[in-house]
């Protein structure tokens, strides 16, 4: 099993919402980046994939939003993959503030890898699991805590969900379009 992969962001002006906190999503961008930076770093860097044709998208990330961070904040996220599984890969997120050590926001990624050109989800090669050792673990509600017990969704979060980047689906399972919002379970997009 390995450690967390860790990453640390500071707040900037331009972030900000129009109330003055981190906009949700820069809290999506920032956990994007810690993703990419823990395949980096098993591995399996961006230019990796592009050499082959595939890419990891995000078929359902599901996000609560615990306190508000603000300018100046620096936040860090610690990510590791909890489940591997045929085409898709399970990625948790605890997001705490560095200054109070306050959990502010803890998210789960649903992660498919897909062929580029297809556009349709294949197996991730075998030696995916060794390198990137899904701890099957998820966070649990003490910042920085894992438990081996499987966290749901909240009732009051934000799911994203994504198909791909165009209008036609991955797969017929994936049937809806591009994106969709829910914010407290209610359709906004």
């Amino acid at each position: 099993m390995s450690s967390p992969v860790t990453c640390r962001f500071r707040v900037r002006h331009y972030e900000l919402d129009a109330l003055g906190h981190l906009n949700n999503a820069v809290y999506v961008q920032h956990m994007q980046e810690a993703a990419i930076e823990g395949s980096t770093r098993a591995g399996y860097a961006p230019d990796w994939y592009r050499q082959r044709g595939t890419a990891w998208v995000i078929r359902r990330l599901t996000v609560r939003y615990l306190r508000e961070v603000l300018y100046g904040d620096e936040i860090e996220i610690a990510t590791w993959v909890s489940q591997m599984r045929g085409v898709s890969s399970n990625r948790e997120y605890d997001l705490t503030r560095t200054s109070d050590g306050a959990r502010v926001a803890r998210a789960r990624a649903q992660w498919v890898y897909v062929d580029l050109a297809k556009g349709t989800p294949i197996r991730f090669p075998p030696e995916f699991t060794a390198a990137f050792r899904p701890m099957g673990r998820t966070a649990t509600a003490t910042a920085g805590a894992c438990s081996s017990t499987n966290w749901t969704p909240p009732s009051v979060s934000t799911t994203l969900a994504i198909c791909n980047g165009s209008d036609r689906p991955i797969s017929r399972r994936c049937a809806r379009p591009a994106t969709y919002w829910s914010v407290h379970g209610a359709r906004v997009g």
